[in-house]
């Protein structure tokens, strides 16, 4: 009867499916309904795009209805957007409400602004591209990349935008089965072995797997630079402090645990990635025009996890404190021969070579000798990087640019008779 006297309406049209009747407007417009049933809402009620309690829904519905409940209308915090989906896929019918994102609202990553995808499929054959789900041929190889997660649930106050949104990522990495990002002051970490994914999956209830974000603090407010995953903790260094994330009271990181500590204020060169060496791990300072290197060490002399010694950032250029002239461009570390080199731009000529020693005995591993050296190579050095036991250099000279090794006396080549050539060349050419 009342989709009857509806239709009778000029521009309105009802459809009545058991004892539920939806209503619209010809021109598909917003209109205001109201129902007085004499019984408060016992008897019937209506609503159009909200209600206040899940009660209020039918389990009869037209299929795609999105309905907002609000709960406490004083507040945003804990609204819920659901959709209603029928069980035969009908348009009207029994069926049931599940969460959805509001409409009209931003819910996707922007994949030309977030970090591409390498993808390793055979030898020979690397994919490069966006997470955008597309397909890329080549040869016989193919490759569907990856899709960034999207908002499925709720809106911007209750599964809000991840913080790196608006800022540029300045670094990433892998860490504890999440993939983490730093932009700004925060670092975001993704969803737990979901590493595309850095939305809630529900507006209703936080989960130990869902993404978080962990925002530093110290008195100069810097962008954060670097991530270093160590031990059970990552380091987290701008240019004027560096942090640790880590959980709280347990091993296990989830957005209730997770918390970000400042452990110093040491104005670091923010051109350069931290690296570890051994148990330890080295990063560049700024003194007065001169680099130093610092240490933080995680394990003592009995080779017990012992966190982080903040008794340190050690000064293991203090000795020498004015021996690397200008700001550091270029440098790393070969662990496998504990060996740290570093270039300037005040002269690229010299590669500066810090060598270290460990040795163990009845006290455990302590470092035994360290000591500084400077190469002189006769050409510029570009850049530089150790895989493995052998340093690659990019070096320049006036017949033009070249690609270098050295390999380690202490590792030597497996090859015969052992080569100990500055260049190799050919011959006559």
């Amino acid at each position: 009867q009342i989709a009857t006297k509806v239709n009778a309406v000029s521009g309105f049209n009802a459809t009545a499916q058991g004892y539920v009747v939806k209503i619209a407007k010809d021109d598909g417009s917003t209109f205001t309904a109201e129902l007085d049933d004499g019984r408060s809402g016992s008897l019937a009620r209506a609503f159009t795009d909200k209600v206040t309690s899940l009660s209020e829904l039918p389990t009869l519905a037209p299929n795609g209805y999105v309905i907002n409940v609000q709960g406490d209308p004083s507040t945003e915090i804990d609204d819920r957007w659901l959709k209603f989906t029928t069980n035969d896929g009908g348009s009207f019918g029994d069926g049931s409400w599940g969460e959805t994102v509001k409409p009209d609202i931003k819910y996707k990553l922007d994949v030309d602004t977030m970090p591409i995808v390498l993808y390793r499929q055979a030898n020979g054959v690397i994919f490069v591209g966006p997470a955008d789900g597309a397909t890329q041929t080549e040869g016989s190889e193919t490759f569907t990349f990856p899709t960034w997660g999207e908002r499925t649930a709720g809106d911007e106050e209750t599964v809000p935008d991840p913080e790196f949104v608006g800022q540029r990522i300045r670094d990433h990495t892998l860490f504890r089965g999440r993939y983490v990002v730093c932009a700004g002051v925060s670092v975001t970490l993704s969803e737990t072995d979901d590493a595309f994914n850095f939305f809630q999956d529900t507006s209703v209830a936080l989960t130990e797997t869902d993404p978080f974000s962990l925002r530093s603090s110290s008195e100069l407010s810097s962008e954060l630079l670097w991530l270093l995953p160590v031990d059970e903790s990552m380091l987290v260094f701008s240019r004027y402090s560096q942090f640790q994330v880590k959980a709280v009271d347990t091993n296990v990181l989830t957005p209730t645990t997770g918390t970000i500590l400042r452990l110093s204020s040491l104005e670091s060169n923010p051109y350069v990635r931290p690296k570890l060496a051994g148990p330890q791990v080295l990063f560049a300072t700024d003194e007065y025009g001169y680099t130093h290197y610092r240490e933080y060490t995680f394990f003592d002399s009995t080779q017990r996890r012992i966190g982080l010694n903040l008794g340190g950032s050690n000064d293991v250029t203090l000795n020498a404190p004015k021996y690397i002239e200008g700001a550091v461009s270029h440098w790393d570390v070969g662990e496998t021969v504990d060996t740290m080199v570093c270039v300037t731009p005040h002269d690229r000529t010299i590669l500066y070579v810090y060598k270290y020693l460990w040795q163990s005995g009845g006290q455990g591993l302590s470092k035994g000798q360290a000591s500084w050296s400077k190469w002189r190579l006769g050409c510029d050095v570009q850049w530089v990087r150790f895989m493995g036991s052998t340093l690659y250099l990019i070096l320049t000279d006036a017949n033009g640019t070249y690609i270098c090794v050295l390999a380690s006396d202490e590792l030597e080549l497996e090859t015969e008779p052992q080569p100990h050539l500055d260049r190799l060349v050919f011959y006559p050419e």
